[in-house]
């Protein structure tokens, strides 16, 4: 049967639910030892390709939840990307990819694939993929929608198929290692919340690009 509380004891209450919930996702952090096992599934691919021609992938989101997610994840829903250290390899090969046309300059009207960089700091590739159905409360832009996802999937999708034939696979590196950034963060700050993780050694020929 209910049982009343006074306004005290609820708030109490909530502070415990909150404390409580808030180890279980740095212990789920924890929990993923790997930068691999870190990042959203439907982003690893991609991720790996950018890595294998050179690029220095930083963060990614793939703006939705997945199947089996692990419990600390949260999105920025309604947008999938990559942010990059602006490194000389990857402005090369994003500016490749503008002159193929697979993405485009930032112009904050469109759900194609659109990069700038901030402050000299940051490249963002990144598309708002429901852009057109939240302007026009489509119910697909509802995230709780069972086809949500299926939008950021297609230009996951079509991304890497645009990376694939726009570069041929002597580009790409036979293997290379792909560090997580917060253990820079944390040499700098040693009380980062974030774990560090271990590297990620990414092969070719874990992404049918072996010669």
């Amino acid at each position: 049967m209910p049982v009343l509380i006074s306004d005290i004891d609820y708030s109490e209450y909530r502070i415990l639910q909150h404390n409580l919930i808030h180890q279980q996702k740095l212990d789920s952090a924890k929990g993923m030892k790997k930068l691999e096992n870190d990042i959203d599934i439907p982003m690893k691919k991609l991720i790996a390709l950018f890595a294998l021609l050179g690029c220095s992938p930083m963060w990614s989101c793939c703006g939705f939840d997945y199947d089996e997610q692990p419990i600390h994840k949260t999105h920025e829903y309604g947008a999938v990307f990559v942010a990059f250290k602006p490194t000389p390899k990857t402005a090369n090969v994003l500016d490749t990819m503008l002159l193929k046309g697979a993405i485009v300059k930032q112009t904050n009207d469109t759900w194609k694939w659109e990069v700038w960089q901030v402050e000299g700091n940051v490249i963002y590739l990144r598309s708002d993929f429901d852009y057109n159905h939240e302007k026009t409360q489509y119910p697909w832009s509802m995230k709780s929608c069972i086809h949500y996802p299926e939008l950021s999937l297609i230009m996951i999708d079509y991304l890497e198929k645009a990376i694939l034939k726009i570069f041929p696979p002597e580009e790409f590196a036979d293997e290379v290692i792909l560090s997580d950034t917060n253990g820079r963060y944390k040499k700098n700050m040693p009380n980062w919340q974030y774990p560090s993780l271990e590297d990620w050694i990414i092969k070719k020929s874990d992404y049918f690009l072996a010669e």
